[in-house]
C-alpha cells in the first residue's frame, strides 16, 4: 500500500512575556537605567541559553516603561515580537501616550494624532511617546483587541472633564489590559516581570498580572526596581510569600537554570531523532493508505452490536478506511469553517492560509496514525479474544466430531495460540498502545484548537494535561499552535463575533451531535454484548440440565450426541465469557458516559452561544473568549478521561 510521509518537524519557540511598571511610576523614578540594564541582563541569558535550537518570542503590550525596554531589545536580536493590545492601536496609543491630568479636546486631539501617525506613509508625531509607540507597533506583530473601540474611546475622551468618570474608565480599562495580560500569558513559556512587590490585586495591573502568570503555571523572572541586579524566580504564588533576598547582584543562576531547563525539556521532548522514542519515532511512522483487513474486529462489535432497536437506521461503522494524505485532509475536517475564516478574515489573508496548511498536514498526519494504531491494537486485542476461544473450542471438537486424530486438533490450537502471542508480541514491541494514545491526544487537541486559534485562544503553558508515560505530545502540539501563532487581524466586534458564530458555534453544534450518537451507539453495545453473553450462558445451563435430568431420570442419549451436549455446554459459556471479557476491554458502558457528559455540556455552551446570536447584537472580545475556553475545557477534559480509561489497558493476552 502506498505510504504517506510525515510533514516536517516542528521549530520549537522559547516564548516569553513582558510585565512592569511604566515610566512614571514612582518605583522606576532614577532608576529606569539600572532597570534597563537588568532587562538587557536577563534577556542576554535568555539568547545564551536557547541559542542554536530554538526560535525566541517576546510579548509585550508597548507600554513606555518596562514593555518598550523588552521590545526594544527583541527587535535589536532580531527576535519575533508579538504586541497583544487591550485595545484598537490608536486607542492604544493615545491612551498610554496621555497624562491623567489631560482635557477632554486634549484627548481628541492625541486620538487624532495617533490615527494619522498609523496611516501610510505619515510623519512621526510630536509626541514623543506616541511617536516611540507607533514606530514599535509598526515593526510588531500587533493583536489588538478593538472590539469595543468606538465605546471606550468615547468614555476616555469624556472623562477628561469628570473625575467620576475618569475612575470608571480606569476600572474598565483595566479589565481590557488584564485581558491583554492573559494572551500574553497563555502564549509564553516565562513571564519577566519589573514589580516593586506591592499591590497585587489591582487587575490589570503588573501584581496581577503576576498572579494570574503564577496560577497559569508559567513561573515568572522577578525584577525589583529597588535592586535590580537581584533576580527571583517565582513558581508558584506561595513564592510570593518568601521576603528574603535573592543570593547575590552578580547571581543569574536562578534565571539561566530555568531557561536551559525549559529549552532543554523542549528540545529533548520535540528531538525528531528516529532512534528515539516520542517524538522522532512519530516522525517516522510508516503510514499506509488503508486499515488492515485483520484489525478490523473492533469495528465489527461496534456494527454488529451497536445497532439500536426501534431507532431510524444510523450510518454504521466502516469496516474499510482509507487515509487521505495528510495536506488534504482539511478539505474534509474543516472546510467549512475555512471558507468562513476566509470570508471574516478576507480571501487573501496569509495568517489563514498558514493556519489552514499547517493544521491540515498536522492534523491529517496524527488523524491517519493514530486511526490505523487504533485499529491494530483494539482490532488486535478483539482478535485475540476471538482466537483464544477458538483455540479451546478447537481442542475440544475432536470428541463430537469423533475423529480420532487427536493431534491435528491439539495442532490447531497450538497455532492458534502461537497466533495470539505473535499478536500480542508485535503489539508489545511496536508498542501500539502508547503510540495510539500519544497520536490520538496529538488529533484531538490540534483537531479543536483550529477553531480557537482566530480568537488567540491558547492553554497556558502549566494547564496541559500530561500522558501517563510521555508529555511530548503536548510540547508538539503547544510547537504547532505556536508556529501559527495570533492571527495579525483587527480583532473588532466584527470579527469577534463571526468567529464565535459562523466557525465556533458550527462546530460545538456537530460536536454536541456526535457525541450524543456515540453515546447511545456505545450504551447499545454494552447492553447487547451483555444480553448475548447472559443469553450463551443461559443456554449452556439449560443444555448441562437436560444432559443431567435426563442421565437421573434413566434416559441415556447416543454417545454422538451425550459429546455434543458434553461441548456445547462449554461452548457457550467460553462464548459468553469472551464477549464479556470484549465488553470489559472496550468498556462501551464508562466511554458511552464520558460522551454523554461531553454532549450535554457543549448543549449548554451551543445555547448561550444561540441565545447571544438571538440578540443580534455584537459581542465583545470577553464573553466570547471565555466561550472559546469553556469549550476547550469541554474538549480536554473529554480527552482526558478518555485516555484515564484506555491508559491502563495495555496489549496482552486475553485474561
Amino acid at each position: 500500500m502506498t505510504e504517506g510521509r510525515a510533514p516536517p518537524a516542528v521549530r520549537a519557540r522559547l516564548c516569553l512575556g513582558v510585565t512592569g511598571h511604566r515610566l512614571s511610576h514612582p518605583a522606576l523614578a532614577g532608576r529606569a537605567q539600572s532597570v534597563e540594564a537588568a532587562i538587557q541582563r536577563v534577556l542576554g541569558v535568555v539568547e545564551q541559553a536557547g541559542a542554536g535550537f530554538v526560535e525566541i518570542r517576546l510579548h509585550t503590550m508597548l507600554a513606555d516603561g518596562v514593555d518598550q525596554m523588552a521590545a526594544r531589545v527583541a527587535l535589536e536580536q532580531e527576535w519575533d515580537h508579538v504586541a497583544p493590545l487591550p485595545f484598537g492601536v490608536a486607542l492604544t496609543a493615545a491612551i498610554g501616550a496621555s497624562v491623567q491630568e489631560a482635557s477632554s479636546q486634549d484627548r481628541q486631539d492625541l486620538l487624532t494624532q495617533a490615527q494619522r501617525a498609523f496611516a501610510p506613509e505619515a510623519e512621526a508625531s510630536s509626541n514623543a511617546n506616541l511617536a516611540e509607540f507607533v514606530r514599535l507597533a509598526k515593526v510588531s506583530h500587533v493583536f489588538a483587541l478593538s472590539d469595543s473601540d468606538e465605546q471606550l474611546a468615547k468614555q476616555w475622551i469624556e472623562a477628561g472633564v469628570d473625575p467620576v468618570l475618569q475612575q470608571r474608565f480606569e476600572a474598565v480599562s483595566s479589565e481590557r489590559y488584564a485581558l491583554a495580560a492573559r494572551i500574553s500569558i497563555e502564549q509564553s513559556d516565562v513571564v519577566i516581570a519589573v514589580w516593586d512587590g506591592g499591590v497585587r490585586s489591582l487587575i490589570g495591573g503588573t501584581g496581577h498580572t503576576i498572579r494570574q502568570a503564577l496560577e497559569a503555571g508559567a513561573p515568572v523572572i522577578w525584577i525589583d526596581p529597588a535592586a535590580p541586579d537581584n533576580l527571583r524566580v517565582l513558581n508558584s504564588q506561595d513564592d510570593l510569600l518568601i521576603t528574603s533576598p535573592a543570593r547575590g547582584p552578580t547571581d543569574v543562576d536562578p534565571t539561566f537554570e530555568l531557561i536551559t531547563g525549559i529549552c532543554a525539556r523542549v528540545s529533548r521532548e520535540l528531538v525528531a531523532d528516529k532512534r528515539t522514542r516520542g517524538a522522532g519515532r512519530y516522525h517516522h511512522e510508516r503510514r499506509r493508505r488503508g486499515n488492515g483487513i485483520l484489525w478490523r474486529g473492533y469495528r465489527l462489535i461496534e456494527n454488529w452490536f451497536g445497532r439500536v432497536r426501534d431507532a431510524k437506521p444510523s450510518t454504521p461503522t466502516a469496516l474499510t478506511v482509507m487515509f487521505a494524505l495528510p495536506e488534504a485532509h482539511g478539505q474534509s475536517a474543516w472546510a467549512d469553517a475555512y471558507v468562513a475564516l476566509k470570508g471574516i478574515s478576507g480571501q487573501d489573508d496569509p495568517w489563514v492560509a498558514k493556519l489552514a496548511v499547517t493544521f491540515n498536514a498536522r492534523f491529517g498526519w496524527a488523524d491517519c496514525v493514530a486511526t490505523e494504531l487504533s485499529d491494530a491494537y483494539r482490532g488486535g486485542m478483539v482478535l485475540n479474544f476471538a482466537l483464544a476461544a477458538c483455540a479451546v473450542l478447537v481442542g475440544l471438537i475432536h470428541a463430537p466430531l469423533g475423529s480420532g486424530e487427536e493431534w491435528l486438533f491439539a495442532l490447531g490450537e497450538l497455532l492458534l495460540v502461537s497466533t495470539i502471542m505473535v499478536i500480542t508480541g508485535l503489539g508489545v514491541l511496536r508498542g501500539w498502545h502508547e503510540r495510539w494514545l500519544e497520536s490520538r491526544r496529538i488529533a484531538e487537541y490540534l483537531r479543536h484548537s483550529f477553531y480557537l486559534q482566530p480568537l488567540g485562544i491558547m492553554r497556558p503553558v502549566g494547564r496541559w494535561p500530561q500522558g501517563l508515560t510521555s508529555s511530548w505530545p503536548e510540547e508538539y502540539v503547544r510547537a504547532t499552535l505556536r508556529e501559527v501563532g495570533l492571527p495579525r487581524h483587527n480583532i473588532d466586534a466584527r470579527y469577534v463575533s463571526a468567529v464565535l458564530f459562523d466557525v465556533i458555534l458550527p462546530h460545538v453544534s456537530a460536536q454536541m451531535t456526535y457525541h450524543r450518537e456515540k453515546g447511545v451507539r456505545l450504551h447499545t453495545v454494552h447492553r447487547n454484548l451483555d444480553r448475548m453473553s447472559v443469553t450463551l450462558f443461559v443456554l449452556a445451563f439449560l443444555l448441562v440440565a437436560i444432559h443431567v435430568s435426563a442421565h437421573f431420570l434413566g434416559f441415556n442419549f447416543p454417545d454422538w450426541l451425550s459429546s455434543w451436549f458434553t461441548f456445547l455446554g462449554v461452548a457457550f459459556p467460553m462464548l459468553g465469557a469472551t464477549l464479556s471479557g470484549i465488553r470489559f476491554f472496550g468498556d462501551f458502558e464508562r466511554f458511552g458516559s464520558i460522551s454523554d457528559v461531553a454532549a450535554r455540556n457543549l448543549e449548554g455552551l451551543a445555547a448561550r452561544m444561540e441565545a447571544l446570536k438571538g440578540r443580534g447584537e455584537a459581542v465583545d472580545y470577553d464573553t466570547a473568549a471565555r466561550l472559546a475556553r469553556a469549550v476547550e475545557m469541554v474538549f480536554v477534559e473529554e480527552l482526558g478521561s478518555w485516555q484515564a480509561i484506555f491508559g491502563g489497558k495495555h496489549m496482552g493476552v486475553p485474561s
